[in-house]
């Protein structure tokens, strides 16, 4: 069964007449569409276009047709579009709407009328999938953002859509968490879910069943090349030291006598789960040749 159909869609945003360029492509249920492609080739276009964000909330030159699971995304208001399929965006923050990680899943739930008792059922199990009991009370805007990531898919995947699009899912989210993430879709599609995945990373979704790709070529990214003079004896002082450092939130014990260095020349990764008050931090000097983890 054909859950999603695009025929020649194409669109131009009206500000710098970039977009994308007439594509078309089905998804059946229990299937998974791989759309793959660099920085600006048009993918998170496409999944608003796929959505119907395109044309409702994004104004342009919009050709060609979309219909979900036989509704014209053109024509058919966002709320009933929202029932039959749902837009995880690439930057989690976005989706946040409410004060607490367990009302961000209700929210969606209550705007389908499902009845109390449903919604709570549906609550503790995508909680409990996606490691946010323990958080249920916190706000989302203190969560980190691999954990905002994960709320904003579980309160998606609450919803049950028949189509789910995923923009960049894997991009906050520790080995760990996308491993699981991928098991929850692979769930999904064999319950009959079509799942839509704008991803460059392939290696971290070929266990998925019924896995098929879609490559764009179109749209370019330019890089700008800067050069810094440095001298050799000033990267030999450069330094940066942290000694006994206190973090708290809230009530949140973030960091607990934490101390580094790093020297001038060196790369220093700090690696952990998401929500371990990780920041990935690159000092670039001319030359890099060390690398430690910490």
């Amino acid at each position: 069964m054909t859950l999603l159909n695009a025929q020649q869609v194409a669109y131009r945003y009206p500000q710098n007449n970039r977009g994308i360029d007439p594509i078309s492509l089905s998804v059946q249920a229990g299937e998974v569409l791989l759309i793959r492609g660099p920085s600006g080739c048009g993918k998170s276009t496409l999944a608003r276009c796929l959505t119907g964000f395109v044309p409702h909330l994004y104004v342009g030159e919009l050709h060609g047709k979309v219909t979900v699971n036989g509704l014209n995304t053109a024509v058919t208001p966002l709320w009933q579009l929202s029932e039959e399929i749902s837009l995880l965006f690439q930057n989690p923050t976005n989706q946040m709407l409410t004060d607490s990680v367990e009302n961000e899943i209700l929210f969606g739930l209550e705007n389908m009328g499902l009845p109390r008792a449903a919604m709570q059922e549906r609550l503790e199990t995508v909680l409990a999938q996606f490691g946010l009991t323990q958080m249920r009370h916190r706000e989302p805007l203190t969560l980190s953002g691999g954990e905002q990531q994960r709320l904003a898919l579980a309160a998606v995947m609450a919803r049950q859509p028949q189509v789910l699009v995923l923009d960049e899912p894997f991009s906050m989210l520790d080995t760990t968490a996308s491993a699981q993430l991928v098991a929850d879709l692979a769930r999904l599609v064999e319950m009959g879910t079509a799942v839509i995945l704008c991803e460059h990373r392939y290696e971290i979704v070929t266990d998925l069943p019924n896995l098929r790709e879609l490559s764009l070529a179109g749209g370019a990214t330019t890089h700008r090349n800067s050069q810094v003079e440095w001298s050799e004896s000033r990267q030999e002082h450069l330094e940066l030291t942290i000694e006994g450092l206190h973090v708290t939130l809230g009530q949140q014990k973030v960091l607990q006598n934490f101390s580094m260095a790093a020297q001038g020349g060196e790369i220093v990764a700090l690696v952990g789960r998401n929500g371990w008050a990780k920041r990935r931090c690159c000092a670039r000097w001319r030359e890099c040749n060390d690398m430690k983890e910490m």
